[in-house]
């Protein structure tokens, strides 16, 4: 008859915690289970719970929930995400004599038919989410050696390497190679900023990629605001639930600096005026180590929060649906005893006595929008 080491999973969860702690029996009680079948579905279902912890934990610290929402596949194939636009070029701007604003319904005549209008479909096919993962291999010695700290590391070491590539999956979107991503920063898609010179917009003239600073943010929020979007450049842009400034942790105070102080001086003709600053109230400061990973300690971005303005979504953090938190595993290709029964994965495998456990992730981004995105090298040209 086998005797149990643990009476429950909760008895061995207890017991891992003391053995963590140093306590010589509760190690001790580990390195008779290596030979015992106990081991490796407590293990596991111990090592579970403490990756979803700290996943669920490190979920909090994550950049890409503030830029971008979230859009669940069917599967691998490229998908298309298709948005309505109504088509109101159609409708009359002279009805009965009156004249029709852009934007507003036509006049209708007494007895006159009412004008129709339609909808006009537009697409953007976005990239299929990438499965990514990582294993860990050790040999049987290293579990009978140190086998708790394995169940405290491996899990934290899985749940940092998945959110890190869900951030990137959304930032790579902005950034790369040391700089912008062109295809989606660049002056055609409008998502550069384009500098003013007029001095009653601004307190001062603003350079295009200007570096951070009050004017250059206001000049940024600016430009969305008089942006024109749509298939005929007719929709304007409207962000009601604010922005985000993404800037690298080099600009971090710069940016609270500029955003948070109370009044700041603006010039209007030959006068000027201290003001309150309202950009506390429409922006929210996001600083991020990739930024200056895979851009550069310069750049900054206004994007709008969330990943959507009032009409469109922009940045989009992509996942595969049933699939959307990472998965952990292990390699269980151990083989029988020879009385039979099956041998524990932490017994390491038939062929070379390893074990292997590992994590996986299917995530991606994708941009469907530019809406309200404004970029900056900060380098001033």
């Amino acid at each position: 008859m086998v005797t149990k080491i643990w009476e429950s999973q909760d008895d061995f969860n207890r017991s891992l915690e003391k053995a963590i702690k140093g306590s010589r029996i509760e190690q001790g009680k580990f390195k008779e289970a290596i030979s015992s079948d106990q081991l490796a579905p407590y293990f596991w279902g111990a090592a579970q719970p403490v990756f979803e912890d700290e996943y669920e934990d490190l979920t909090l610290q994550q950049i890409y929930p503030s830029i971008a929402t979230v859009e669940l596949l069917n599967d691998f194939r490229p998908t298309s995400l298709f948005s309505l636009e109504a088509d109101t070029e159609v409708l009359p701007n002279d009805n009965g004599g009156i004249d029709r604003v852009q934007g507003t319904l036509p006049a209708v005549p007494e007895l006159s038919p009412y004008p129709t209008f339609g909808w006009k479909a537009d697409g953007k096919w976005i990239d299929i989410p990438n499965k990514g993962g990582a294993r860990i291999q050790f040999s049987f010695e290293a579990f009978i050696n140190d086998q708790w700290s394995i169940i405290e590391q491996f899990p934290k070491a899985a749940a940092e390497l998945a959110t890190r590539t869900e951030d990137v999956a959304v930032l790579s979107l902005l950034f790369r190679n040391g700089g912008f991503n062109t295809d989606n920063i660049n002056d055609a898609n409008r998502t550069v900023l384009r500098g003013y010179n007029d001095p009653v917009v601004v307190s001062a003239p603003v350079v295009k990629n200007s570096p951070l600073n009050h004017d250059a943010l206001v000049a940024a929020i600016q430009q969305v605001a008089t942006d024109k979007r749509g298939r005929n450049n007719n929709r304007t842009v409207t962000v009601p639930n604010g922005f985000v400034l993404l800037v690298p942790p080099a600009l971090e105070q710069v940016a609270k600096l500029i955003v948070n102080t109370p009044v700041v001086e603006v010039t209007q003709g030959d006068r000027k005026y201290i003001v309150n600053n309202t950009l506390a109230a429409s922006v929210e400061i996001v600083s991020s180590e990739w930024v200056s990973t895979l851009g550069t300690d310069t750049s900054w971005v206004l994007l709008p929060k969330g990943g959507r303005t009032s009409a469109k979504r922009t940045l989009l953090k992509t996942g595969l649906r049933g699939y959307e938190a990472p998965e952990l595993r292990v390699n269980n290709s151990t083989g029988k005893y020879l009385a039979g029964g099956e041998v524990p994965w932490t017994e390491g495998s038939f062929d070379n006595d390893d074990a292997e456990a590992r994590v996986r992730l299917i995530t991606g981004g994708a941009i469907v929008n530019y809406d309200g995105i404004v970029a900056s090298t900060g380098l001033g040209a």
